[in-house]
Protein backbone atom coordinates (compact mmCIF):
# COMPACT_ATOMS: atom_id res chain seq x y z
CA UNK A 1 0.00 0.00 0.00
CA UNK A 2 1.14 3.13 -0.82
CA UNK A 3 -1.39 5.18 1.20
CA UNK A 4 0.09 7.96 3.22
CA UNK A 5 -3.21 10.17 3.87
CA UNK A 6 -6.98 10.64 5.39
CA UNK A 7 -9.58 12.33 2.97
CA UNK A 8 -12.38 14.24 5.04
CA UNK A 9 -14.70 15.19 2.79
CA UNK A 10 -17.91 16.75 3.31
CA UNK A 11 -20.16 19.48 1.99
CA UNK A 12 -17.52 20.52 -1.14
CA UNK A 13 -14.75 20.99 1.28
CA UNK A 14 -12.03 18.37 1.30
CA UNK A 15 -9.82 18.37 3.98
CA UNK A 16 -6.59 15.92 2.63
CA UNK A 17 -4.54 14.94 6.21
CA UNK A 18 -0.95 13.81 5.63
CA UNK A 19 -0.16 11.07 7.77
CA UNK A 20 2.71 8.63 6.55
CA UNK A 21 2.26 4.74 5.58
CA UNK A 22 2.51 3.53 8.94
CA UNK A 23 0.21 5.87 10.78
CA UNK A 24 -2.44 5.29 7.80
CA UNK A 25 -2.20 1.47 8.87
CA UNK A 26 -2.34 1.42 11.94
CA UNK A 27 -5.61 3.96 11.98
CA UNK A 28 -7.11 1.62 9.25
CA UNK A 29 -6.68 -1.56 11.73
CA UNK A 30 -7.98 0.09 14.46
CA UNK A 31 -10.62 1.49 13.17
CA UNK A 32 -11.73 -2.00 10.41
CA UNK A 33 -12.92 -3.69 13.75
CA UNK A 34 -14.83 -0.70 15.11
CA UNK A 35 -16.61 -0.34 12.03
CA UNK A 36 -17.80 -3.57 11.36
CA UNK A 37 -19.34 -4.28 14.71
CA UNK A 38 -20.71 -0.61 16.08
CA UNK A 39 -21.46 0.63 12.38
CA UNK A 40 -20.94 -2.49 9.83
CA UNK A 41 -23.33 -0.56 7.03
CA UNK A 42 -20.10 1.75 6.63
CA UNK A 43 -17.20 -0.68 7.25
CA UNK A 44 -17.39 -2.29 3.75
CA UNK A 45 -17.07 1.04 1.85
CA UNK A 46 -14.62 2.08 4.25
CA UNK A 47 -12.39 -1.34 3.51
CA UNK A 48 -13.07 -1.31 -0.07
CA UNK A 49 -11.84 2.37 -0.73
CA UNK A 50 -8.12 0.93 1.53
CA UNK A 51 -7.54 -1.47 -0.92
CA UNK A 52 -8.39 0.51 -3.33
CA UNK A 53 -5.58 2.72 -1.87
CA UNK A 54 -8.19 5.74 -0.20
CA UNK A 55 -8.48 6.48 3.25
CA UNK A 56 -11.59 8.12 4.00
CA UNK A 57 -14.63 9.07 5.98
CA UNK A 58 -16.24 11.14 3.27
CA UNK A 59 -18.98 8.46 3.61
CA UNK A 60 -20.06 8.37 6.84
CA UNK A 61 -23.44 10.43 7.48
CA UNK A 62 -23.03 13.14 9.99
CA UNK A 63 -24.91 10.94 12.52
CA UNK A 64 -22.25 8.50 12.98
CA UNK A 65 -19.34 11.19 12.20
CA UNK A 66 -19.07 11.93 16.23
CA UNK A 67 -18.59 8.05 16.75
CA UNK A 68 -15.83 7.55 13.88
CA UNK A 69 -14.27 11.09 15.21
CA UNK A 70 -14.38 9.00 18.09
CA UNK A 71 -12.77 6.74 17.33
CA UNK A 72 -9.97 8.72 15.21
CA UNK A 73 -9.15 10.16 18.69
CA UNK A 74 -8.64 6.63 20.34
CA UNK A 75 -6.46 5.73 17.67
CA UNK A 76 -4.28 8.43 17.95
CA UNK A 77 -3.67 8.37 21.85
CA UNK A 78 -3.12 4.04 21.26
CA UNK A 79 -0.44 4.35 18.43
CA UNK A 80 2.82 6.45 18.24
CA UNK A 81 2.79 6.37 14.38
CA UNK A 82 -0.38 8.64 15.24
CA UNK A 83 0.70 10.76 18.20
CA UNK A 84 2.16 13.57 16.63
CA UNK A 85 -0.71 13.77 14.16
CA UNK A 86 -3.45 14.01 16.79
CA UNK A 87 -3.69 17.88 16.66
CA UNK A 88 -4.26 18.51 13.30
CA UNK A 89 -6.71 14.91 12.70
CA UNK A 90 -8.32 16.68 15.46
CA UNK A 91 -8.78 19.94 13.87
CA UNK A 92 -9.84 18.64 10.58
CA UNK A 93 -12.86 16.89 12.21
CA UNK A 94 -13.75 19.32 13.78
CA UNK A 95 -14.08 21.95 11.04
CA UNK A 96 -15.94 18.76 8.95
CA UNK A 97 -19.61 20.17 9.17
CA UNK A 98 -20.46 17.24 9.98
CA UNK A 99 -18.72 17.76 13.55
CA UNK A 100 -21.54 20.25 15.22
CA UNK A 101 -24.56 18.48 13.78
Amino acid sequence: MSIDNLIIHADGAIRDVQLGKRAVYDLFNFMLPKLQTQLPGFSDEFEGQYYGEVLSISHVPAEHFPLVSDFIMQACDEFDSLKPHKAVLQEALQSDPRHKQ
